[in-house]
């Protein structure tokens, strides 16, 4: 239990420096939806990081952020994911 913990808060403090990576990112130079690298993903089995940036309801000043970290646990995959809203005068 402690291992599973551990692995998902490795797989959390991933997601909330890519977050906070994004908002300190200029608003018209976010990048596109794709794979992102972090030192810790070595620490969490056969995982990935990836990231969804899409406009959100047809806003032009507002993008949803979709942080998704997987890895494998006992032969299980896992999946922590984390959400937010990026505008763009600031939070």
């Amino acid at each position: 239990t402690s291992r599973k913990s551990s692995l998902q808060g490795i797989a959390s403090e991933i997601a909330t420096r890519r977050i906070e990576t994004l908002r300190n990112t200029a608003y018209d130079s976010l990048p596109i939806t794709g794979s992102f690298a972090d030192s810790n993903l070595s620490k969490l089995p056969n995982s990935t990081a990836n990231q969804t940036i899409t406009t959100y309801q047809s806003s032009a000043d507002v993008k949803q952020i979709a942080i998704q970290i997987t890895w494998t646990e006992n032969g299980n995959q896992k999946t922590f994911n984390m959400d937010t809203l990026i505008y763009r005068n600031g939070i």
